[in-house]
């Protein structure tokens, strides 16, 4: 009985280490289309949380994150550069 009750707290701890690990996982789709700034981010962020009762979907998703269309970052404050031409 005594050594069920030693191995206990390192079960919760690992416990809680699996549980944050596949909440990191999930999370990662979004991120990876936000940091591309992916036109369907926001999609890919809720499908990604959804992959939490759905593995399988995480893969689709995790791929989408990395294909598709993205638009180019755009920065409102900054002015065009000019070219500069060399001959």
């Amino acid at each position: 009985m005594n050594s069920i009750m030693a191995n206990q707290p390192l079960a919760i701890i690992l416990l809680i280490a699996a549980a944050f690990m596949v909440t990191l996982l999930a999370w990662a789709p979004g991120h990876v289309a936000r940091a591309r700034n992916h036109r369907s981010a926001e999609a890919i962020s809720f499908f990604g949380q959804l992959s939490l009762f759905l593995p399988p979907l995480w893969f689709v998703v995790m791929i989408w994150a990395y294909t598709g269309k993205h638009t180019p970052p755009t920065n409102k404050h900054q002015q065009p550069q000019p070219v500069a031409w060399t001959v």
